[in-house]
């Protein structure tokens, strides 16, 4: 059985710190005025992606999120994340 938890809960920065699989939720909507994918998450602040399609705005925050949770402390490099995706 794999655990993981919610960098967005409260304890969620330190259990990621001690090394616990952590996972990071992913939001992804449509701005159909502009008609662009727009990626955020509200458990890291700051997280803001945009793309032309879905799949693309995913793999965009993908990519970003290793190097932001590094640059806060909140991981260690190469750690494993893993992200849940929601549309």
């Amino acid at each position: 059985m794999n655990l993981h938890y919610r960098l967005g809960w409260p304890f969620g920065h330190f259990l990621a710190r001690c090394g616990f699989p952590t996972t990071i939720r992913l939001d992804i909507t449509h701005n159909e005025e502009t008609n662009v994918y727009v990626g955020t998450s509200t458990d890291l602040p700051g997280l803001k992606v945009e793309a032309a399609t879905y799949e693309d705005a995913a793999r965009e925050a993908t990519m970003r999120v290793p190097d932001m949770l590094k640059a806060v402390g909140v991981c260690r490099r190469g750690a494993p994340t893993d992200f849940e995706r929601s549309l």
